[in-house]
């Protein structure tokens, strides 16, 4: 309705400026010049034209954004699966070059307590391609506040930390030139969302209060190139990534409290 408002309003004025320039050009004139009101005339219903276009790009944007996800909907390319479903870790990262992952432990979503996911996101630095890591960090407080608001208790802390290390050691093997695209960091923010996302599929679920992870359906987008929930979660990532820390700072840290 608001919308509605403003372009009848915008017309009113573009009317009010019309009239202005009539009176103007008569009074300039003493008389009404035939050439100079065709000119007046045509320039209003240039300037009528131009915002009934604007109007009409400004609709058609916002049906496109509506249309695409829906499209992404009919044609199966963004999928709720039920809680208990599960992601095949190494078939996504099978064929990929460029792997984001954020969450509290990535266990889930990620596999980042298998082997084989751990080895397998070294190959694909070693190949060329770009691996980011955001974990929750296991000293911050937020952590313990994110356990007491699922109501399951204390987790054990040590498993974040000797995961971590995990990784910092596969990190650790490579050159120092590929290390630069084999990003771990750790966040200390409260958790909200979980993350798998490479250049082709992104899969999600979000942390609710006074449930667990393991409850939450999970999202899955294909071919979701643009699409507005990549884009919301790329922006998501930069903005948490911008208060991260590297965990190899912590490692010491880590090691202490993962008593290795």
């Amino acid at each position: 309705m608001g919308d509605r408002l403003f372009k009848w309003a915008r017309y009113a004025a573009s009317a009010a400026v019309f009239g202005m320039s009539v009176t103007f050009a008569t009074k300039l004139t003493g008389l009404v010049n035939t050439e100079l009101m065709v000119g007046v005339v045509g320039s209003y219903a240039a300037l009528l034209g131009t915002l009934y276009l604007l109007d009409r790009t400004h609709l058609e944007k916002g049906v496109t954004a509506i249309q695409r996800v829906e499209r992404l909907v009919e044609t199966g390319k963004l999928i709720a699966h039920e809680p208990n479903w599960e992601v095949d870790h190494l078939g996504v990262l099978r064929g990929s070059r460029s792997v984001t992952m954020v969450g509290l432990a990535l266990q889930r979503l990620g596999g980042l307590d298998g082997e084989e996911v751990r080895k397998r996101l070294a190959e694909i630095v070693n190949t060329g391609g770009v691996v980011d890591l955001l974990l929750m960090s296991p000293f911050s407080p937020q952590l313990d506040a994110r356990w007491r608001d699922e109501t399951v208790g204390v987790y054990n802390k040590q498993t974040l930390a000797r995961q971590t290390l995990d990784l910092l050691r596969i990190r650790n093997a490579l050159t120092a030139k590929k290390r630069q695209r084999f990003v771990v960091q750790l966040f200390d923010s409260y958790p909200t969302f979980s993350l798998l996302m490479t250049e082709d599929e992104l899969y999600t679920f979000t942390y609710t209060y006074g449930r667990t992870g393991l409850e939450s359906p999970i999202i899955e987008l294909k071919d979701g190139t643009g699409s507005p929930l990549r884009v919301f979660f790329s922006e998501a990532v930069k903005r948490l990534r911008s208060s991260a820390t590297d965990a190899i700072t912590r490692q010491l840290e880590l090691e202490a409290l993962a008593g290795a």
